[in-house]
Order: structure tokens, then sequence, then C-alpha cells
């Protein structure tokens, strides 16, 4: 995976985080599994985040057969695809949502009409 700076790639998975008034761009453009949270001295996810209402193993995204999935790893504040909260999973069990290109998740404690500042912005872009 590659931290971009001010562009976008022409091809592939970039995913765009804004928090606190920051924006970071990240291309997922090796492997299949990259964790999204908190970043802690003891946890350093793939794609790290310093919101307190963030958990350290907040989500997941996976690459399966050449399609991009989120999956919220039981966080305490939750994550919203397209303005509405993600689910849990049947009998606890992981509940994958499918990703297309311009998807925005948010991560929040909240309304997402209302957000908290300390809320985050995850837009996917995907370029075939």
């Amino acid at each position: 995976m590659k931290k971009l700076f001010n562009r976008s790639p022409e091809k592939g998975i970039e995913l765009i985080v804004q928090e606190a008034g920051k924006t970071r761009r990240y291309l997922l453009d090796n492997g299949d599994r990259w964790l999204l949270g908190r970043e802690t001295p003891e946890n350093k996810p793939d794609i790290p985040l310093k919101s307190e209402i963030a958990g350290r193993r907040h989500g997941e995204f996976l690459r399966i057969s050449d399609q991009l999935f989120f999956v919220d790893r039981g966080s305490i504040n939750g994550t919203f695809y397209n303005g509405e909260k993600l689910k849990k999973g049947f009998r606890g069990r992981a509940n994958l949502k499918l990703l297309n290109d311009g998807d925005v998740l948010h991560i929040d404690c909240g309304d997402p009409n209302m957000p908290d500042p300390r809320c985050v912005h995850i837009k996917v872009r995907i370029k075939n």
C-alpha cells in the first residue's frame, strides 16, 4: 500500500481519508487485506486514524475476486455506509459490504446528518 500525496491514480483502488481537517490518500495496490484503526504505540494499522471515536481495529478492507469489501470489526461507535449504519452480521458473523466507486464510509458516534467534529470520512475511488 502506498500513501499518496495530492494526486489520484489512473488505475486501482484509492481511499481518500478526511479527518480533523486533513486529507490523506491511500492506494490499495498490493495485498488483499488492510486494517483500518486508531493508531497507538502498540497498534500500527495499515490505514491509521487519530480520532478517539475510531476503534484500534475498527474495520478491514478486503479484496476478494477483484472486488473491494469493508467489514466493521465490532467497533463501539460503528460505521455508516452512504449514510446508513452498518449492521452486525447474523450471530456475530462478519457483515461484508461490497464497495463501489464513490461510496463513502463515515466513522462517527452520532447522526451522520449532524456529525461529531471527531468523525472520519473515507471516500472510495475505484478506477479500472
